[in-house]
């Protein structure tokens, strides 16, 4: 997806929107970040011949930012191409305890999901929920 195409995408939720040009990460750091033609399938530690350098932020650093400005997160999507289960193993009890709802594809989050998350899964979907918020 084009930037253009991407930011008129999310036009309508610009108030709780933001948009940064790094990746996310259990680490800060700089990584090597395979890009393809259509910019779909690219990311961090996806095979491929083309690769850039990105800085990458840390996940709970960033979760940590979004909880303190807004009270809680009551969606968290998670669609980096192959790194869902890392990043969803890097979250932390403290942010985990104020994230209502958790998707992603193609994971398998039960053992690292807290014991008061529900889990459901919709054809190569998985949802988590905080019981404890709903």
């Amino acid at each position: 997806m084009t930037l253009k195409k991407y930011m008129k995408n999310i036009e309508k939720f610009k108030d709780r929107v933001y948009f940064s040009n790094k990746a996310i990460a259990p680490k800060a750091g700089e990584y090597e970040f395979t890009i393809e033609e259509t910019g779909k399938f690219g990311g961090i530690g996806v095979i491929g011949n083309n690769k850039i350098k990105v800085l990458a932020l840390n996940i709970n650093k960033e979760l940590g930012l979004i909880i303190e400005k807004h009270g809680k997160i009551d969606c968290l999507k998670i669609d980096t191409e192959g790194m869902e289960e890392i990043l969803i193993e890097a979250i932390s009890d403290k942010n985990w305890l104020n994230i209502a709802v958790l998707l992603s594809e193609n994971t398998n989050s039960l053992k690292s999901m807290p014991f008061y998350f529900k889990r459901e899964y919709y054809y190569n979907v998985e949802r988590l929920i905080n019981t404890r918020l709903q």
